[in-house]
């Protein structure tokens, strides 16, 4: 399994689901497709059990955007800790903007 992103919700705040492995390539698909409403989003982690590098810069992008990452693992959780105390740029990750 590589990825899969299902929306749960289209409420006042949108749920997007995302399983598996975030990738490169799915995880710009994610950025391009809901980057726009980052703000009112809420990205739940619960099925995510690992992300490269540019899947972790996009999900810390969403985070300082406004998204509420929610039900990650504790690895990622850990994971994502980890990088986002490093300085992006000097650290080999994208800095990447969702607007």
């Amino acid at each position: 399994m590589s990825v899969r992103i299902s929306v749960l919700s289209e409420e006042q705040n949108l749920t997007v689901q995302v399983e598996g492995r975030l990738e490169a390539k799915d995880a710009v698909v994610l950025k391009e497709k809901f980057g726009d409403s980052a703000a009112e989003l809420t990205l739940d982690l619960s099925g995510l059990l690992s992300a490269d590098e540019t899947g972790l810069a996009v999900l810390l992008a969403f985070q300082n955007a406004g998204a509420v990452l929610k039900g990650a693992s504790t690895y990622v959780r850990y994971v994502l800790e980890q990088v986002s105390s490093l300085d992006l740029p000097s650290s080999g990750l994208p800095e990447l903007r969702l607007n």
